[in-house]
């Protein structure tokens, strides 16, 4: 939205302040009052345009830093809580998704990944298993940091950088209950799949080794920001020591750690050296001869290891709790959405099922008023399925009793706009008691005009139903209002019609 109000905005300022002055000059000679208010209109339309621009960038300034605020307490309020708090938490989010997963039997997939989800988070707190994930920029040296860990090349590194393609892990050998993770490099990370999986993978990390080679560029602060907020216990290792003298080494360090302060702890942060590198350089004797020099850096992972193994032995209980009430209640929060999701689906295709169903029995119908009989009921029955859908108890009295009350409030509210459907059935009903094209034309106007209807009431519904009674109480109304005025839109109108063409020619096909 940011990228096409400012190319709006620059092509606006491109493009037309010469045909302003243009179009100012003609309406000046009208008059010197016609030029000064062309140019005040020209200024007001101008200054809503930088307005809307500079609202859509607060809106989404003002929802991040919500965002930011609520994760933030999440992770301050998981701190202040005793273990045992912790563990009864974890256990509570957990049954809850199981529970929301088994009661969501029409979608055996979801079903399915949630539960697998939640025995995933079961099992890793029966082991206690920790998961230490690499992550960091393209060729900051995530993979050789990992093979020095694992004492042998298992993760795929090279120097053109990039060749982690995916998250892939390995026991850390001689711990027992932990896991390496390695991941996509931080610039892949805003493509595909590739950047979903990196992002995945820190969610479910335990500890962070956040490996950079450099000055912290400002995208690596905000990503470690990010992780802090989520709860992360972060390490952030500075690779490629050898390209910096000891007191260079030692200024760059205390640099990054006054710009990392209150999101990563000083002693968190490390100088390393994940692989060994011979540099060659030529040297100039007293005599004015040259020599080739060899200068070789030997791999160098202590200081990690030693604060990694302090931090095992000291917090993983701690840290592995955190993690998992992170975890469990984002699983909670995510099968929440991902049901809704299902559901939302789920009833779009039974609307636009009942939408067809009941344009094609209005067209065929061969008794006038008969159709408009047999699209009311195929109207109540996509309103109880839609019920059924979103698991709200309804009969079907209840059922035509709401079909009754919602056509009463779009009368009620929109008037005489309202009347073109009824209108519209009328005309074409009678145009289907006139033998030969009165009737086909009757037909075709009537189905078009059943699809409208039932496409609105079937919208009108699910909104309803996806919303709780709390929300829906005095609702219906502007729902009604609200879905009619969007339907009869000319780009909703065009849709429907080319819809309506492309089921008419799957029928015709099949």
């Amino acid at each position: 939205m940011i990228l096409a109000g400012s190319a709006l905005l620059l092509y606006v300022l491109a493009s037309y302040p010469a045909k302003i002055v243009e179009q100012y000059q003609k309406i000046k000679a009208i008059g010197p009052f016609w030029g000064y208010l062309y140019l005040g209109g020209i200024a007001i339309g101008i200054s809503l345009l930088v307005g809307a621009l500079c609202l859509i960038l607060f809106m989404l300034w003002s929802n991040s830093r919500r965002e930011r605020k609520r994760a933030e307490r999440n992770a301050k309020e998981i701190l202040k809580m005793a273990p045992k708090e912790k563990e009864k938490a974890i256990a509570s989010y957990i049954e809850e998704a199981k529970e929301l997963a088994h009661a969501s039997q029409e979608f055996q997939e979801l079903k399915r990944a949630i539960e697998s989800a939640a025995e995933r988070l079961e099992q890793k707190k029966r082991d206690e298993h920790l998961e230490i994930a690499a992550f960091g920029t393209i060729s900051s040296g995530k993979s050789s940091l990992l093979n020095m860990l694992a004492g042998k090349e298992v993760f795929e590194s090279d120097v053109q950088g990039g060749t982690t393609l995916k998250v892939s892990s390995i026991e850390w050998p001689g711990t027992g209950k932990v896991s390496l993770v390695d991941t996509p490099g931080l610039a892949e990370i805003s493509g595909g799949k590739r950047g979903f999986d990196a992002r995945d993978a820190a969610k479910k990390a335990d500890i962070i080794l956040f490996v950079i080679d450099g000055p912290l560029k400002d995208f690596e602060f905000r990503t470690i920001r990010d992780l802090q907020i989520m709860g992360k216990r972060i390490l952030v290792c500075l690779n490629k020591r050898d390209w910096y003298s000891k007191e260079d080494l030692s200024v760059l360090l205390q640099r990054i750690r006054d710009q990392l302060k209150g999101l990563v702890r000083p002693e968190d942060i490390v100088a390393i050296q994940s692989e060994p590198v011979v540099r060659h350089r030529e040297r100039i004797r007293a005599d004015g001869t040259a020599f080739q020099e060899h200068l070789v850096a030997e791999a160098d992972i202590d200081p990690l290891v030693t604060r990694l193994t302090a931090i095992i032995q000291d917090e993983a209980k701690d840290i592995l709790l955190n993690n998992l009430l992170l975890q469990s209640r984002g699983l909670k929060t995510d099968t929440l959405q991902r049901i809704k999701i299902a559901m939302d689906e789920s009833a779009a295709k039974k609307i636009n099922e009942y939408t067809w169903k009941a344009a094609a029995a209005a067209a065929v119908s061969p008794t006038p008023f008969i159709d408009a009989a047999a699209g009311l009921a195929l109207s109540i029955k996509m309103i109880l399925e839609l019920a059924s859908i979103y698991r709200r108890n309804m009969d079907l009295d209840t059922a035509k009793e709401l079909l009754s009350q919602l056509m009463k409030s779009l009368g009620a509210s929109l008037g005489a706009t309202s009347l073109s459907p009824a209108l519209s059935q009328l005309v074409a009903s009678s145009l289907k008691g006139v033998p030969g094209l009165g009737t086909l034309a009757g037909g075709a106007l009537q189905g078009v005009t059943q699809a409208l209807v039932t496409q609105w009431i079937g919208r009108v519904m699910k909104e309803y139903f996806s919303k709780s009674r709390e929300e829906t109480a005095t609702a219906l109304d502007e729902m009604a209002r609200r879905h009619w005025e969007k339907m009869t839109s000319r780009s909703e109108l065009v849709n429907l019609a080319m819809t309506g063409m492309k089921y008419i020619s799957e029928a015709k096909g099949d």
